[in-house]
């Protein structure tokens, strides 16, 4: 990061919410896109204020390249999953393991689980039905509403495959 940017990321930890915004415009407008900066931002798109978070997010869609989707990961368990999911998807990173990740944490589980579903397919079905076996029944009812979306996404072979996924985990629960 040469010396001009570091005010400008600096900004970015400021108090002023307007100037966090305005800190994350100017960063996309000079195209700064090194390591520190969209660190930085990515920072940023993990701010409690929506707006910051959003100008963040845009800034990134800008400036992240392939090289940053580690950096932009830990943000799928956070409140900009929505906008960073496809910036992820995009960079060629493979969001699903930091979406099973989020599973774990009792906060963020369902959101995580939502986000998986979102994504659909056979990787999708396989990590939410493992879900199924929570002891907390009104997680598990959500759980079951997700899988019926995912099931219906899937093409016929896949259901077959997912039906007997679904088989083995209820055989081995007995």
């Amino acid at each position: 990061m040469t010396k001009e940017l570091k005010p400008v990321v600096g900004l970015l930890k400021g108090s002023d919410p307007e100037l966090r915004c305005a800190a994350a415009r100017v960063l996309a407008a000079l195209d700064a896109d090194d390591d520190e900066t969209v660190g930085a931002l990515a920072r940023a798109a993990g701010d409690d204020n929506g707006m910051v978070r959003t100008y963040a997010v845009d800034a990134l869609r800008k400036l992240a390249k392939p090289k940053h989707v580690e950096v932009l990961l830990p943000l799928l368990d956070g409140p900009s999953r929505e906008k960073v999911l496809p910036l992820v998807k995009e960079l060629g990173g493979n969001p699903m393991g930091a979406l099973k990740k989020g599973l774990d944490d009792p906060g963020k589980r369902l959101a995580s689980a939502q986000s998986i579903a979102s994504r659909g397919g056979r990787a999708a079905f396989e990590a939410l039905l493992k879900e199924t076996a929570d002891g907390d029944i009104e997680y598990v009812k959500n759980i079951t509403n997700l899988l019926r979306g995912v099931i219906d996404g899937l093409k016929d072979e896949e259901q077959e495959k997912a039906f007997e996924s679904a088989k083995k985990l209820l055989e081995g629960s007995k």
